[in-house]
């Protein structure tokens, strides 16, 4: 990979974990605010934690992505599939019919070839 590219895939994983910390501070943030209106307003009744349970689900999924797949799904893997596509296709990267509704109306990647099939599975 060249200097550009390994530039990009650092400057990618930094901003994605730049934005699960925003995201578990937003969390925290909220959910201590909640806890402080619900001890406030009514003592006996603590039903923050249904909106602390509900949104942590978000900051856990984005967590795992972040730290344990990120690495597996990421930027280099993203290279990679493009790799061995335009290695099986003979240079040109070929769109599956099942990914050729997201090229509809917009460019497709450089070299990739939209075939009518792809863009009419049905008929």
């Amino acid at each position: 990979m060249s200097d550009e590219e390994l530039y990009r895939i650092a400057r990618a994983q930094v901003e994605q974990k730049r934005g699960f910390w925003i995201h578990l501070s937003v969390y925290a943030i909220v959910n201590t605010g909640l806890a402080l209106l619900n001890l406030a307003t009514s003592p006996g009744s603590f039903w923050f934690v249904f909106p602390l349970i509900g949104w942590g689900i978000g900051p856990v999924a984005h967590g795992v992505y972040v730290f344990l797949l990120s690495g597996r799904y990421g930027p280099e893997w993203e290279e990679r599939q493009v790799r061995r596509r335009r290695s099986v296709s003979g240079g040109r990267a070929e769109v599956e019919p099942a990914e050729a509704h997201r090229w509809i109306g917009r460019r497709p990647p450089t070299g990739a070839v939209l075939t009518a099939q792809a863009l009419t599975p049905g008929l």
